[in-house]
């Protein structure tokens, strides 16, 4: 990196792209310091975050697929929009105080164990912490923008946190240990709800969620359809993989908006199948 030549030319570059360069330590660029608005470094070596304390103008930053497991030196980027430092060896959350105009973060494919310090982003819409080793939805409270929260593939048993929450939309839980639909009254801009791949037992929790548009709810323990008399918005209803024998459509007809539901791969008795196959879309 600090073998390019000719950016002395390019005073008003904006958009820097350097994946896969085999890039092993950040030099400066002092050539684009003020003009720079977008830098992508991922997919390379970098162990640390250093040298970019002179992007004043920063909006957006890329360090994903790296090596880095500390996030640090950061403080300067007080333009920063969109952070990405997903599939790295990250196992804090920490360094992101002063960011706060940053309205997207993430940190996916981490190894991190606890949601923290993150109260100073009060203007973080989207924030994705999948496939990391979370045990608790926790310290969310000031996020009171948040529209998105990514929190699939972590090791959560409970739903919990979420009550300040109030403008989220998108709520993805997916691939984690939760056994009960709780805590979820206050997310009533709630849009899509995905909760497949846990331990769920029963459909409940949702009255207030009379917005929802999609429900994912595969590869649970379900046994029976209930529970959504109240999601008059609801459009996609997954329920495959679940242990339901009984399906007639009487048992959706409280949902006027549904034109899916998925079923497959439930051990449905012989009428439960024929009202499926012939009522699989709707109206």
């Amino acid at each position: 990196m600090g073998n390019i030549r000719g950016l002395e030319y390019l005073t008003n570059l904006e958009y820097l792209k350097l994946q896969r360069t085999n890039l092993e330590k950040i030099h400066s660029l002092p050539e684009v310091n003020n003009s720079l608005k977008i830098l992508d470094l991922s997919n390379n070596n970098l162990s640390k975050i250093e040298n970019l304390e002179h992007f004043s103008n920063l909006e957006e930053l890329y360090l994903s697929n790296n090596e880095i497991d500390t996030i640090q030196n950061l403080n300067s980027l007080k333009n920063l929009k969109k952070l990405s430092l997903t599939h790295n060896r990250i196992i804090k959350i920490e360094g992101l105080s002063q960011l706060q105009r940053l309205e997207e973060l993430n940190l996916n494919n981490n190894k991190i164990t606890s949601i923290e310090n993150l109260d100073e982003l009060k203007n973080l819409k989207n924030l994705n912490l999948s496939f990391n080793e979370i045990k608790l939805i926790e310290n969310l409270d000031s996020l009171y923008n948040l529209n998105r929260l990514y929190l699939n593939n972590n090791k959560i048993k409970k739903i919990e946190g979420l009550d300040n929450l109030i403008l989220l939309k998108g709520l993805y839980l997916s691939d984690n240990h939760i056994e009960t639909i709780e805590n979820l009254d206050q997310l009533i801009e709630l849009r899509k709800l995905e909760l497949s791949d846990n331990k769920i037992k029963e459909i409940k929790g949702l009255n207030n969620l009379e917005k929802l548009q999609e429900l994912f709810l595969d590869n649970n323990i379900i046994k029976e359809i209930k529970g959504m008399k109240n999601l008059k918005s609801l459009i996609i209803l997954f329920l495959k993989s679940n242990e339901i024998s009984h399906f007639r459509p009487e048992l959706v007809e409280p949902l006027p908006n549904l034109n899916f539901i998925f079923l497959n791969d439930n051990p449905l008795d012989t009428q439960s199948k024929i009202c499926y196959n012939n009522r699989t879309r709707y109206p």
